[in-house]
């Protein structure tokens, strides 16, 4: 898919910088104050990281199902924007949620929750003068 040329929406990147710092449910309430205003061609982009977000805000609590179900719905939505969108590699993002996540695609307690806290995927995006985000 190919990203849109115009500004990120501050809401993006303020999500972006939640997301980096382990601050889940921030990204999460930032992304989707955005989601429900944005082009249509976005809804399903943003419905992905905040699915992303909110997976990982789960796995912290020890809430398995919850992260696997969202885990997999992000899996799903983002894999539309691939190979990138909005100057972020969904592609490496994926991979790097896929490592960070103990499962397949069938739900099972996590052999290893620590794997979660050890490989935490970061968002980083393709434009130098947006590299603190």
């Amino acid at each position: 898919m190919t990203p849109p040329t115009e500004a990120h929406d501050a809401r993006y990147l303020e999500g972006i910088r939640h997301f980096n710092t382990g601050d889940y449910f921030e990204a999460h309430e930032v992304w989707e104050d955005l989601w429900h205003e944005c082009d249509p061609a976005d809804r399903r982009f943003y419905q992905g990281l905040i699915q992303a977000a909110v997976s990982l805000y789960h796995a912290g609590n020890g809430n398995w199902r919850g992260a696997h179900r969202l885990f997999h719905a992000a899996m799903t939505k983002l894999a539309d924007y691939e190979p990138s969108y909005r100057e972020m590699n969904v592609v490496g993002f994926r991979e790097s949620l896929r490592l960070s996540m103990p499962w397949t695609s069938e739900y099972k307690e996590p052999v290893d929750p620590i794997m979660i806290t050890e490989r935490i995927p970061v968002i980083l995006l393709a434009r130098s003068s947006e590299a603190d985000v």
